[in-house]
């Protein structure tokens, strides 16, 4: 996921290259229900990112919470962000930048005034 927000923050012929980013969504989306005993499904990845999120190791925690920002899991964040301590701190601010995302034109970023006035 690193990986794919650094390429996506890269500009090549004043576009954004967000290929990366939506790669590795649709892949993401993409895992199926299977109920198998070893299976790795989105609601199996999503009960461990929340686990992970409410967890003692803070590089653990930051990622999992940027992983359910990627993953647009709007209810996860919405359960931790009412957690107390750092996690409902990151949940929040993750929360805010899923509901209001960066608009981009042509590979330049739009300040917020001028998104109001459109």
């Amino acid at each position: 996921m690193d990986n794919a927000e650094a390429v996506s923050k890269l500009s090549i012929r004043m576009t954004q290259q967000e290929w990366a980013r939506v790669m590795l969504m649709k892949q993401l989306e993409n895992l199926d229900f299977d109920n198998g005993p070893h299976s790795f499904t989105r609601v199996v990845l999503r009960h461990r990112l929340w686990q992970m999120a409410q967890g003692d190791d803070q590089a653990k925690r930051e990622g999992a919470i940027r992983a359910l920002k990627f993953m647009k899991e709007q209810g996860v964040l919405l359960a931790l962000r009412d957690v107390s301590g750092p996690a409902g701190q990151l949940a929040r601010a993750a929360y805010f930048e899923l509901l209001n995302p960066k608009v981009v034109l042509d590979g330049v970023k739009v300040p917020d005034d001028a998104k109001k006035g459109e």
